[in-house]
């Protein structure tokens, strides 16, 4: 799926992040410092405003380093099975 069209419903600092009830597609930094993101030390620079947009399976505890995503459910539809009233993926979900 891509990730491009998704708007993150929910900002999480990276030591709260949790990744069994969120899926997390974007990070940003306030501060400079180094985040091991999917098992890969990147350097954080604030100055330059950078979002990196890609899918995030880990990160380190660091203060200063937020994920932006959406609950799972949303994301991947498996909680609304069944329903009508809740919303739905594809279409015009994410438009």
């Amino acid at each position: 799926m891509s990730l491009v069209n998704l708007i993150p419903s929910v900002i999480h600092e990276a030591p709260d992040a949790d990744f069994s009830a969120y899926t997390y597609y974007q990070i940003f930094s306030t501060s400079a410092v180094t985040a091991t993101i999917n098992g890969v030390p990147v350097l954080m620079n604030p100055d330059s405003g950078l979002i990196l947009t890609l899918k995030i399976s880990s990160i380190s505890a660091t203060n200063g380093v937020f994920l932006l995503g959406s609950p799972m459910n949303v994301t991947t539809g498996v909680s609304y099975a069944g329903t009508e009233s809740a919303p739905q993926l594809g279409g015009s979900a994410f438009l």
